[in-house]
C-alpha cells in the first residue's frame, strides 16, 4: 500500500519560483545578521512559520516576513528528506 501525504501551500515561492509548503525544508540566508539556517516551514496560530536562531534564542517568524528580507530555498521536505534536519535537532 501507498503512502500520500498532502502538504498545505504556503501561497509563497522561494528564490527559484518553487512553491513553499508546509512541512518544506528550506535554507534562509540572512544577509542583515550575516547567518544561514536550514529548517522546516510549519503551521502555528494561523500562520506558517520558520524558526530563527539568532545567537542562543530561537525565534518563530512568518515565512512570508523571510521571503521579504532575505533569500529563501527549498531543499526538501521533512517526509522525503528527514535527515536535512538531522544537525538542526541535535
Amino acid at each position: 500500500m501507498t503512502t500520500i501525504i498532502l502538504m498545505q501551500s504556503t501561497g509563497l515561492k522561494d528564490k527559484e519560483e518553487t512553491e513553499i509548503f508546509e512541512g518544506d525544508v528550506v535554507r534562509h540566508i540572512d544577509f542583515l545578521l550575516n547567518n544561514e539556517t536550514v529548517n522546516k516551514v510549519y503551521f502555528k496560530d494561523g500562520l506558517f512559520m520558520y524558526d530563527v536562531v539568532v545567537d542562543e534564542y530561537t525565534y518563530d517568524v512568518p515565512i512570508g516576513e523571510i521571503i521579504e528580507n532575505s533569500i529563501v530555498e527549498v531543499i526538501g521536505n521533512i517526509y522525503e528528506n528527514p535527515e536535512l534536519l538531522e544537525s538542526v535537532e541535535e
